[in-house]
């Protein structure tokens, strides 16, 4: 193993970027005994640079299937997303949903459930909207939403949108002496879903990259 191993206290700064040890894109090797190297000392320069290049084109895969599914979305049937939506709720684990009948506006829907929240269960009203990627939800709407929690009987209440909330609607989500909204908004509703992988598959493949500790333990090759 080539001289110079570096400790934690060394690379303090990169372990955030590091911290799933040889995770692909990173560009320190952990060892065991908690010891890191730079991946250019443990797998070469080539294979440290394409391992990189790897990385990055991971990173843009995932944004890429993060763009379609907000516009998949947008596309589909209006049943379709709310069922998808359905769905999520049901992951994160909402219970005992069931559509209110009260009109909420174009491309929404009005559910009641119960929420976990820590031990307990609370009653939840929670907003389905679906507009156009990067479109912006009026004040008004939250408001409605607000509006509703008594008559439901609801401790707390949810949207759940594929746009964005306007700058007036995001301050009365947490208005002074009232129950805050959740806002489950664009990129933040794609990114519950794929972690609960609802209409996603994940796909994986192994990266094979060089021992750095079993070469270690190998003698040097004789100078000629």
């Amino acid at each position: 193993m080539p001289e110079g191993r570096l400790s934690p206290a060394c690379v303090a700064a990169a372990l955030g970027a590091a911290d799933g040890g040889m995770r692909i894109g990173c560009s320190l090797v952990r060892l065991s005994g908690e010891r890191w190297v730079p991946a250019e000392w443990a797998w070469g320069e080539e294979v440290a640079a394409l391992e990189r290049r790897v990385g990055e084109a991971a990173a843009q895969h995932q944004a890429a299937v993060r763009r379609f599914v907000l516009r998949r979305l947008a596309e589909l049937p209006l049943p379709a997303f709310q069922q998808m939506v359905v769905a999520l709720l049901v992951a994160e684990g909402f219970r005992e949903l069931r559509s209110l009948d009260e009109p909420v506006g174009p491309e929404s829907l009005l559910l009641r459930g119960r929420m976990p929240y820590g031990p307990a269960e609370i009653p939840m009203v929670v907003l389905v909207v679906r507009v156009a990627p990067g479109r912006f939800l009026a004040e008004d709407q939250v408001a409605a939403l607000r509006g509703r929690l008594p008559r439901t009987g609801a401790c707390g209440g949810a949207i759940y949108t594929t746009g964005r909330l306007s700058d007036a609607a995001r301050r009365d989500l947490v208005p002074p002496n009232s129950i805050p909204l959740l806002a489950v908004e664009h990129e933040a509703l794609v990114e519950r879903l794929l972690v609960h992988r609802i209409g996603i598959r994940v796909r994986s493949f192994e990266l094979p990259v060089p021992d750095p500790e079993l070469y270690g333990t190998l003698p040097e090759p004789e100078e000629k």
